[in-house]
């Protein structure tokens, strides 16, 4: 049978090894290989689209609009 205090000891030890697990995780989701060719295709329709959506904006230019957003304080 374990102490009250083992206990505490053994409970800090497995939540810290459970954070150091998740930690891990996070490391291999982030260095995962990705799909270099559907990357590469979804890059390219996000620029088609952008130029597309350029075409046709009738509002004021990107620059005016942050200056207008300035000069109101936001």
């Amino acid at each position: 049978m374990v102490t009250r205090a083992e206990y505490e000891v053994i409970l800090k030890k497995i939540d810290h090894l459970s954070k150091e697990m998740e930690d891990i995780r996070q490391v291999l989701l982030r260095s995962k290989p990705r799909d270099g060719k559907r990357s590469e295709e979804a890059w390219n329709d996000l620029m088609k689209l952008s130029e597309e959506i350029s075409a046709k904006w009738q509002g004021p230019s990107a620059a005016q609009e942050i200056r207008a957003q300035r000069s109101t304080g936001y």
